[in-house]
């Protein structure tokens, strides 16, 4: 914009675009449409503005300011310059009673001496009707326009030059009344004039004939400098006034009203306001002899007369009062003048006594012409513009509709040309685009979503009477080619595909994309068309280097002429993404099944929000417990929807709706402040609660946001964040791996401990657990379930708790619904136990009197090695496991690793021989060795040494602490049993022998 704005008038950074200033605007080369920050906005150029100030007016954010001389004209009398002032005739309407205090102050402020403009309006219009009168020759050959407006000069002498010799060549009365005072009453002072108008700063730099005014200043910025100023205290009065009719020139009609009293009513005086259409296309037409104009035309820049210019700087409707009252005081004096004189020609003639010692010649001025040929833009050059406008035909090339700013469509094509404006500044360019990028897609041409539903429709209605079938499809493998090829060569293939469906349907049906890698199809139901569909097995694209046969899962349902397409369409692609095969094209029909999931689905979506906020979703709570103690550890939390009637939605028919449409994340929220709230309860009650966890869905996990709405709760519910976990599933790690790994590092930063849900459900990976930051392990069950490779399951069970505990994670397994899984789960080491052996999910008041009679004892996580399983241990039905749990004795499986021992697998005996009933496995290891008293742990690693060198049952005595600080001698076999990697595994039976050796309980 450094380019514009550099005039009188400018626009500053509050422009929005709108173009209604353009509209007001009678130069249509002054405005030029500009971007700045990617948004539209509009500049001026000062070459071709008039600076009538009718875009001030017009616009309403304040975008618009202009230029005078008002900081030079106080910093001048500040220092000390001579300075007179002449006030416009307009000065005593905006200002009513304030005016005599204005005039005193200006007179404290230095100013020399102060004329009022109504005087020199008084020898103005004397002069334009001595001109008129003294002039002679035919009407149509002679000036008739009155010099009273420079906006309107400006414009005449810039674009209409046939006129300029039409304008009266008498100076305005700013100017007169400054000849007057100079020459005529000797006044040698630089000369201020204030005024609203704008354009007057213009006039005197470049129209003045040689006059000297050498301040333009305005009311607007001159109160603004004086701020809130009361003038009260001072008072003063005009040098010159006028006793004639000139003090109401300024006014709506004024001027026109005293022009009219010196001529007779058989010649017409005419009054335009404003420089509009109608005005604009009179003064055009001026040139033309055969024409008729009136005696005079009185043309005005300003529709409601000088007082309503832009400079003005009080908005009209807060100042109409003072404005009518000061209008009918003048009025009542310029009235009563006038009734003094019988006719027009008394009136004329004491105006012509009155100032019969001036000179006229000293009053007169021809405008000069300013006109710039402007270049004409060759008819190409327009036809161009219109084709890129997309107005191809008569009719839309003559829309001018004006919403761009200018008056008529040929306007715009012209000012595109010059530069003054752009294509999109066309309403209806932007109109016809919009419909263009929301009915057609870029890429392949083709119709968009929105174009196929409208065309679709159109397409079915007008045979209503057939069958028609609706089938979408999405490409197989497009993120496979963009990553072996690039995108460029995906986007070719999406493209071929498309246009090779195109063409095969073109004559019978339309297609369209939407979006992506996916379309959809709309043709007659034929057997030719379906046989056409089907024959295709893939897609060749080896032309694009894609060497691999490309497919396509394709979605089908019928239709009936009238029926409801996006309805149908959304039917095909159920279908569509039921359908998995992708080896081939393959092809899946929709079937009610299919629709009775869409209306759950719609029928679950309309009432989420209502039953979120009539309180219908519930948490629950699942209690956790450690199997060897039989202490209640835990909970998860769990929601559940109760409708008003009682009756349950299952979390496995709302969730994974939500999941699809979102709602996840506003659920998840709730959930996580009800946890907060809940423990803030339970502590502020004086209760001792033990953790409980809530789950993070996949979905709030994609964003930053969960970091703000998780500490907010911190802040607003403040607990110890050790008693909340957050759990999140494999699934989510499927997506954006670092950003998920940053978002969980800072909740756990936070304090919170993080759990993996479902581990082993289907997303299983070692990466999994090696890379995301987690405290926690749950277990999926699946593994225990059934009958079949019990065996296998166990070992794997026992392998992933091993692999937890050395990873330093506590373990819990959900779903545990018997005693006998517990049992295993409890020899492999697992920490926790959830599931309904000991409890369903319950209401919080439920769960409140089993927190209440629960003794509970939570489960501390600390690091530890465990590893790998003797396959045989970990069959619950085999012979082996019924033999160690049951006649053996206190014995218990081994891993040795680095000096430590760390649980594979124990049975009941051997934990109430060490005293370590309702320790976890990764407390056991680590305190063991620790436990063996003083030089006595020597003696057990030289058997485990000894054992491992092939020794079959080393022995070995020991002294040992147990956890309740009874001190026993243990007498322990040890058997080298086998090796995991290089680690060895040990079976170990132990014997208390302290009564034999005669050792007592330690005090």
């Amino acid at each position: 914009m450094i380019r514009y704005n550099n005039g009188i008038i400018t626009v500053n950074d509050k422009c929005i675009g709108c173009g209604r200033c353009m509209l007001e605007c009678p130069s249509s080369e002054c405005n030029v449409s500009v971007y700045k920050g990617g948004k539209r906005k509009l500049a001026v150029n000062g070459t071709n503005c008039i600076g009538c100030g009718s875009c001030l007016n017009i616009c309403t954010h304040g975008a618009r300011e202009y230029a005078d001389d008002t900081e030079r004209f106080l910093a001048d009398i500040a220092g000390g310059e001579k300075i007179s002032v002449i006030l416009s005739t307009g000065f005593y309407l905006t200002f009513g009673k304030r005016a005599r205090g204005i005039i005193g102050y200006l007179r404290s402020l230095g100013v020399n001496k102060v004329y009022d403009s109504g005087y020199g309006a008084d020898i103005f219009v004397w002069l334009n009707a001595k001109y008129i009168k003294d002039f002679g020759g035919e009407n149509g050959k002679r000036p008739f326009i009155m010099n009273a407006c420079p906006a309107v000069t400006h414009y005449i002498t810039r674009y209409v030059p046939d006129a300029v010799e039409y304008i009266i060549p008498v100076h305005t009365p700013p100017l007169c009344t400054a000849i007057y005072a100079q020459k005529y009453l000797g006044d040698n002072s630089k000369i201020a004039y204030i005024s609203s108008c704008i354009s007057r700063k213009d006039e005197f730099e470049n129209f003045a004939g040689g006059v000297k005014i050498d301040y333009s200043v305005t009311f607007g910025h001159l109160m603004k400098y004086f701020g809130d100023m009361e003038f009260d205290f001072f008072d003063g009065e005009s040098d010159l006034v006028s006793d004639s009719f000139g003090s109401v020139i300024s006014a709506s009609m004024g001027l026109r009203e005293y022009v009219a009293s010196l001529f007779s009513d058989d010649e017409i005086i005419s009054n335009y306001s404003g420089l509009d259409e109608k005005t604009r296309r009179l003064v055009a037409t001026t040139g033309n002899g055969n024409v008729p104009h009136p005696t005079i035309a009185i043309i005005t820049g300003c529709k409601d007369g000088c007082v309503s210019s832009g400079g003005a700087g009080i908005p009209a409707d807060k100042n109409y009062e003072t404005y009518l009252s000061e209008l009918q005081r003048l009025r009542r004096l310029t009235m009563k003048k006038k009734h003094e004189y019988s006719s027009y020609w008394e009136i004329y003639r004491a105006l012509s006594e009155r100032f019969s010692g001036l000179d006229p010649e000293d009053f007169y001025n021809a405008p000069k012409n300013r006109f710039v040929q402007q270049h004409a833009v060759p008819g190409p050059v327009i036809e161009q513009i219109f084709r890129k406008m997309d107005m191809n035909t008569e009719a839309t090339r003559h829309t001018d509709c004006r919403a761009c700013g200018y008056n008529t469509c040929y306007e715009m094509a012209v000012a595109v040309a010059k530069g003054y404006a752009r294509v999109d500044d066309c309403s209806r360019y932007l109109a016809e685009e919009f419909r263009r990028k929301l009915y057609y897609d870029d890429m392949t041409g083709m119709l968009s979503a929105a174009g196929f539903h409208s065309e679709g429709m159109m397409f079915m209605h007008t045979h209503p009477e057939k069958q028609y079938i609706i089938c979408t499809l999405n490409i197989n493998g497009i993120k496979t080619i963009n990553d072996l090829y690039n995108f460029g060569v995906g986007s070719q293939v999406i493209s071929y595909i498309a246009h090779t469906l195109e063409k095969m349907f073109r004559s019978c049906g339309i297609i369209a994309r939407l979006g992506g890698n996916n379309f959809v199809l709309c043709f007659e139901k034929t057997e030719e068309n379906l046989k056409k569909l089907f024959a295709i097995p893939y897609f060749d694209c080896s032309r694009f280097g894609v060497n691999m046969p490309v497919t396509a899962r394709f979605g089908l349902c019928e239709a009936a002429g009238d029926g409801d397409l996006r309805r149908i369409t959304n039917y095909a692609s159920l279908a569509m993404e039921k359908n998995t095969v992708k080896a081939r094209n393959s092809f899946k029909w929709y079937d009610d099944r299919m629709r009775e999931i869409i209306m759950i689905e719609s029928s679950i979506t309309s009432q989420m929000n209502a039953a979120m906020d009539n309180h219908e979703f519930v948490m629950y709570l699942q209690p956790q417990y450690n199997h060897s103690s039989g202490k209640l550890v835990g909970a998860e939390t769990l929601c559940r929807w109760i409708k008003p009637d009682g009756s349950i939605i299952s979390p496995g028919v709302f969730n994974p709706i939500f999941e699809k449409n979102g709602f996840i994340k506003k659920l998840d929220v709730f959930m996580w402040e009800s946890a907060f709230r809940q423990i803030k309860l339970w502590v502020d009650s004086g209760i001792e609660p033990v953790p409980i966890s809530v789950n993070i869905s996949r979905m709030s996990l994609v964003d930053d946001e969960i970091i703000q709405v998780i500490g907010g709760l911190k802040e607003k519910y403040p607990i110890d964040p050790a008693l909340l976990h957050f759990e999140i599933t494999e699934s989510a790690y499927m997506d954006d791996q670092q950003s998920l790994i940053e978002r969980i590092t800072k909740i756990r930063e936070m304090g919170f401990m993080i759990a993996m849900d479902d581990f082993g459900s289907g997303y299983s990976s070692l990466n999994t657990l090696k890379d995301i930051p987690i405290d926690i392990l749950k277990l999926d069950m699946g593994f225990l379930r059934g009958n079949k490779n019990t065996q296998k399951g166990n070992s794997i069970i026992g392998s992933v708790i091993r692999m937890a505990h050395s990873l330093g994670l506590l373990t819990v397994a959900e779903g545990v619904e018997t005693i006998d899984q517990a049992d295993m789960l409890q020899s492999l080491g697992c920490d926790i136990i959830q599931g309904y052996l000991y409890a369903r999910p319950m209401p919080v008041s439920n769960y409140n009197e089993v927190l209440a009679k629960s003794e509970s004892g939570v489960v501390n996580l600390e690091s530890s090695e465990t590893n790998i399983d003797i396959s045989k241990f970990f069959d619950s039905s085999s012979a082996e496991t019924r033999m160690f749990e049951k006649y053996v004795g206190a014995a218990a499986v081994f891993e040795y690793y680095e000096g430590k021992l760390s649980i594979i697998r124990v049975n009941e005996e051997f934990i109430d021989v060490l005293g370590y009933s309702g320790v976890s496995p990764v407390e056991f290891s680590r305190t063991f060795d620790s436990r063996v008293l003083g030089l006595e742990r020597e003696n057990v690693r030289n058997a485990i040494k000894r054992s491992m060198e092939g020794e079959k049952g080393s022995v070995c005595v020991f002294s040992y602490l147990r956890p309740d600080d009874k001190k026993v001698i243990l007498r322990v076999k040890i058997w080298h049993i086998g090796m995991n990697s290089e680690r060895p595994i040990l079976y170990v039976i132990a014997d208390d022998v302290t009564d034999v050796l005669g050792y007592q309980s330690a005090e």
